[in-house]
């Protein structure tokens, strides 16, 4: 039976959020090897969904997804007229110039510090890294953690600002 889902890509860049008119069966999830990595419950009407999903009328400014305000942060997604994606990208660029952020090939990364901590408490589970900064700082750390590849619709306000450099106490 068709139904209407709210379901948001495993991959924003490639694909907003949308609105599927369809039957349970045919959606894959990205662990089946599909591209939806999140779906709501399925709804009779379009109207329902909306209301239930508090779905706003007007596309996302930036990429022309859906506008879900469920979220706890959803008063903010209402007034920017973000997607929740989109406003987790706007957030983090006033947070970039800060002296732990870094943008590498396209990726955002913060530093959590070098930390003595079990390494699974720990970015990338405590592998080291080496970062060299495009003003001249080497940062070395065993506590990186990356946001993920930055949207296509924001990557024009992320420029690197950082390179991976190899960690010498690994080469042999």
């Amino acid at each position: 039976m068709k139904r209407y889902y709210f379901v948001v890509g495993y991959n924003h860049n490639d694909k907003p959020s949308e609105i599927l008119f369809e039957d349970r069966s045919n959606v894959k999830m990205s662990y089946q090897g599909g591209e939806v990595c999140s779906m709501s419950r399925g709804y009779d009407t379009l109207d329902e969904l909306k209301v239930k999903e508090k779905i706003t009328d007007n596309p996302c400014c930036s990429c022309g997804g859906i506008v879900i305000t469920n979220y706890t942060n959803g008063q903010v997604l209402r007034d920017k007229n973000l997607c929740f994606s989109c406003n987790f990208w706007d957030e983090k660029i006033e947070e970039q110039h800060k002296p732990n952020k870094f943008v590498i090939n396209g990726a955002f990364y913060s530093d959590g510090g070098r930390s003595n901590k079990p390494n699974h408490c720990l970015g990338f589970g405590g592998a080291e890294f080496k970062i060299e900064t495009f003003d001249g700082r080497i940062i070395e750390t065993n506590n990186l953690w990356c946001a993920s590849k930055i949207s296509k619709y924001y990557i024009d306000k992320f420029p690197d600002n950082a390179k991976f450099c190899k960690v010498e106490k690994f080469l042999k």
